[in-house]
């Protein structure tokens, strides 16, 4: 970026500031007179108001607390919301929390499988997951619907809603 358009970019960047940051951007630059020429500045102004001091911390214990509940997608997608907040953290780090907050198998491995990178060992717990976990539910009903048998008792003739093993 040009450095001469810096103050430029500042200005079409807090152009869009909303509620709190519109009020204390306006405050700074049209009541003390501060002037801001670049990002940078801009960045560090924004973080010294607006981010508490100890936001690392409770991020870093937000993360030990993330647990794959469902999915692995889900635990994914809460994990990395997380990291994308964490600053330095080491690769290995990363995917040692990751594993932690793994279900018990999965978790088991993707520790096996030794991965160096978070996206390495997030490939490896999606990819356990579909092999060991699929959803047999949804196969059994699509195949039940093919060979047109009751959900319930696997006999053909009949369907789930008048099925006599279920009903009496």
């Amino acid at each position: 970026m040009n450095p001469q358009n810096g103050p430029r970019v500042v200005a079409m960047l807090a152009a869009n500031f909303r509620d709190g940051a519109a009020s204390w951007y306006h405050a700074k630059v049209m009541v003390e007179h501060v002037a801001y020429h670049t990002l940078d500045e801009l960045h560090g102004a924004l973080a010294a108001e607006f981010v508490p001091p100890d936001q690392q911390f409770r991020l870093r214990a937000e993360l030990h607390q993330c647990q794959q509940r469902g999915s692995v997608d889900d635990y994914v997608k809460d994990f990395r919301r997380l990291m994308a907040q964490i600053h330095r953290m080491h690769a290995l780090d990363q995917v040692n929390h990751f594993c932690e907050g793994l279900k018990s198998e999965t978790k088991k491995d993707v520790m096996y499988l030794r991965c160096a990178t978070l996206a390495d060992a997030i490939a490896a717990a999606q990819a356990y997951e579909r092999t060991h976990f699929s959803d047999s539910r949804q196969i059994d009903k699509r195949t039940c619907r093919e060979r047109n048998q009751c959900f319930y008792c696997k006999e053909v003739r009949h369907r789930i809603a008048s099925c006599p093993r279920r009903n009496g």
